[in-house]
């Protein structure tokens, strides 16, 4: 690269790092998160399922308080993370007012986001302790409760213990998962 290409993107590079860090835009980002966790509490709390979504054709009136964008919000948290979809978007609230209302959102960023690893774990596996809480013939009620991402990652599990033909897989799966869900939320 010529000198005045890297000139300009070092300069460049100086002011958007400058704006990414200011207080403000870290508190806008916290307060957006904050939003956006209230809008999917406030579209699971209002689903409905014969309202219109991304794998369903509703031909009446919407009933979800967010429209159609808070029914396909809904769809997608029950149907990928199941019940885990309320404390994700409990946490999501949580993480977001303390980035908003902290008085250096900046320098806790990294210890910031660390949590939301470790929450991102706990709805993970919260959703993969519950999902064979369910059981049913219809495959689409028995991954309701956990979701696919909950039914995904408890069969990995619960299959590695049916190779080793222990007797009660499914409860010694939701057992661990449930134990790495405390973790996670520690």
């Amino acid at each position: 690269m010529s000198s005045l290409t890297m000139t300009v993107w070092n300069a460049f590079d100086t002011h958007m790092r400058a704006m990414w860090q200011a207080p403000g835009s870290v508190r806008g980002c916290g307060a957006g998160t904050a939003l956006a966790g209230f809008a999917g509490f406030v579209a699971l709390a209002t689903y409905h399922a014969e309202d219109a979504s991304l794998n369903t054709a509703g031909h009446g009136e919407i009933h979800n308080a967010l429209g159609s964008f808070g029914a396909m919000i809904a769809d997608i948290g029950s149907q990928s993370i199941g019940l885990a979809a309320w404390p994700a978007a409990a946490l999501m609230i949580y993480f977001g007012l303390l980035r908003t209302f902290h008085p250096a959102p900046d320098k806790t960023r990294l210890r910031l986001r660390i949590h939301a690893l470790w929450a991102t774990l706990f709805v993970l596996c919260l959703s993969a302790a519950i999902a064979p809480i369910m059981t049913s013939d219809d495959p689409v009620l028995r991954q309701s409760i956990g979701g696919f991402w909950g039914s995904g990652i408890h069969n990995l599990l619960k299959s590695l213990f049916d190779f080793m033909h222990l007797p009660v897989s499914d409860i010694i799966a939701s057992v661990i998962y449930a134990g790495l869900a405390l973790l996670g939320f520690n």
